[in-house]
């Protein structure tokens, strides 16, 4: 009878025993889950806090990668799109940058020289590549420059050729510049070095200057701009007049050598208009002065109205002669 009750009660607590070991199982399980997810919560640090499910990592994927784009195919016009961009960060670099990289790695420099499509852009570089030259080789720098055209290096070339060989070596540089019609860059090129050339020429021997003037008279390369310019570095006493006389002259004419001349002589009227009359009136005046007279008596007209008139008479090209009469005449209505 006793074992009855004994049986009993170690069935009673085995019951329990199980019964608590499942319940401590299950808050043990339940605690995990909460820590598991909390920790993911923690973890995802995606855009827009997008949770770890399906719907968000595929968003992010085609975010990231675009679906109709296999991985490792290739598209023109992404390809071309690329090179674009990479034209445009080149042509960013500042005269300056592309100066610096010219000098300490001329290849590379002529490397991004080459990409370049931006025709401003290029001349420009192309420039800075010229004068980088200069000091490594003069003769390559010369035949670069002049079949790109670098416009901004001829000063600079000039220079050079001049300090290191002379004037008459700087007469036959120019001499071996060509350019094939009368509106391109070759000829703007030649113009530019001509100027500059023989600047340095006249400013040292201006008989020299006079006698290629004379030669090149008519030419597209010398140009009204430049007739003036070598006037000026001629006369070392800077002084229009002077300068006037120098072109008057020349035994050359046309519109280049009148529209220098008229240039000059109003600059004399600028920097003293009682000098240029008494210069006028101590001339023996001549068809080639017409230009000269017109503009002393616009000037003049101011001063003395009457005066110019008279002035304005002397002109012997009868077209310019009645335009500055009548000119004068709106004054005084």
């Amino acid at each position: 009878m006793k074992e009855k009750p004994l049986l009993a009660l170690n069935l009673l607590w085995a019951a329990l025993a199980i019964g608590a070991f499942f319940a401590g199982s299950m808050v043990t399980k339940h605690r995990m889950s909460r820590s598991a997810e909390s920790d993911t919560r923690a973890k995802d640090t995606r855009p827009g806090g997008l949770m770890a499910s399906g719907q968000g990592e595929s968003t992010i994927q085609n975010r990231a990668r675009p679906a109709s784009r296999a991985r490792g195919a290739t598209n023109p016009a992404d390809d071309s799109a690329l090179r674009k961009k990479s034209t445009q960060r080149v042509v960013i670099l500042s005269s300056r940058d592309f100066g610096t990289l010219a000098k300490t790695d001329l290849d590379e420099a002529k490397r991004v020289w080459s990409l370049v499509e931006d025709p401003q852009a290029r001349r420009n570089y192309a420039s800075l590549i010229a004068r980088a030259l200069i000091d490594r080789d003069l003769d390559a720098a010369l035949a670069f420059a002049a079949e790109e055209s670098c416009l901004l290096a001829c000063g600079d070339l000039a220079y050079a050729v001049y300090k290191r060989r002379g004037t008459e070596a700087l007469l036959a540089w120019i001499d071996t510049i060509e350019y094939r019609d009368e509106d391109s860059d070759q000829l703007r090129y030649k113009q530019l070095a001509s100027r500059k050339a023989v600047e340095f020429v006249a400013s040292e021997n201006p008989e020299r200057a006079r006698e290629w003037v004379i030669a090149n008279a008519g030419q597209p390369h010398l140009d009204g701009y430049s007739l003036r310019s070598i006037a000026g570095a001629a006369d070392k006493y800077k002084n229009p007049i002077n300068q006037f006389n120098w072109l008057v002259e020349l035994p050359i004419t046309g519109k280049v050598h009148t529209e220098a001349m008229a240039a000059v002589f109003s600059e004399c009227l600028r920097s003293d208009l009682d000098a240029a009359g008494q210069w006028l009136a101590a001339q023996e005046l001549q068809p080639i002065h017409d230009r000269a007279i017109a503009k002393f008596a616009y000037a003049a007209a101011t001063i003395d109205l009457e005066g110019a008139q008279v002035w304005a008479e002397q002109i012997s090209d009868e077209s310019l002669r009645m335009k500055t009469l009548k000119r004068l005449a709106s004054k005084i209505e």
